[in-house]
């Protein structure tokens, strides 16, 4: 059964034995509010299937976006696609299994399933994309234009002490120790 729904939030224990298959799209809207922190007004395509495995809940699709990011570098705007394709799993339990800050852990090689706790069978599939979302975000956005050095140089040209944002290339024989 595949459907589009306004509503993010899936009831786990409701699921049909084949699964639920989730499309939203920027065309309907369902996930407009929930990502606007991460990709403003750009097009989103999300497309997720949800079914039962035993006493786990599987979660697999893709999400199709783009961000506008500022280069780390140059400093200008970029637009850094999203192509996340994932298959997870989700584990209902009482109280969160605790690896790091958040509930999504076991994060492993590329292809291998990663494990999502969750405390309640109420699953909200706007949070699930928009976390999918900020890991797809580089620390350092890099805009790959071929004058990017050359615009960065330019602009340290003009500061008296330029700055180099790679530590490992400065030079720190004139620090004080």
């Amino acid at each position: 059964m595949k459907r589009s729904t306004n509503l993010t939030f899936v009831n786990l224990k409701s699921l049909p034995e084949k699964g639920e298959q989730y499309q939203f799209s920027q065309q309907n809207g369902e996930l407009d509010e929930q990502l606007r922190d991460l990709i403003g007004s750009n097009n989103y395509y999300v497309s997720l299937e949800v079914r039962p495995v035993g006493n786990v809940f599987e979660i697999s699709g893709e999400i199709r976006a783009e961000m506008d990011l500022i280069c780390s570098h140059c400093g200008r705007e970029l637009h850094h696609p999203v192509n996340d394709s994932f298959n997870e799993l989700i584990v209902v339990t009482a109280k969160w299994t605790r690896a790091g800050h958040s509930g999504h852990v076991n994060s492993v090689k590329d292809h291998e399933i990663t494990c999502n706790y969750a405390t309640s069978f109420d699953f909200d599939l706007g949070d699930f994309v928009h976390e999918h979302i900020a890991l797809a975000e580089p620390d350092h956005p890099l805009c790959a234009r071929p004058d990017c050095d050359d615009v960065f140089n330019a602009a340290n040209r003009t500061v008296k002490n330029p700055i180099d944002f790679n530590p490992l290339l400065r030079d720190n024989s004139s620090i004080k120790k």
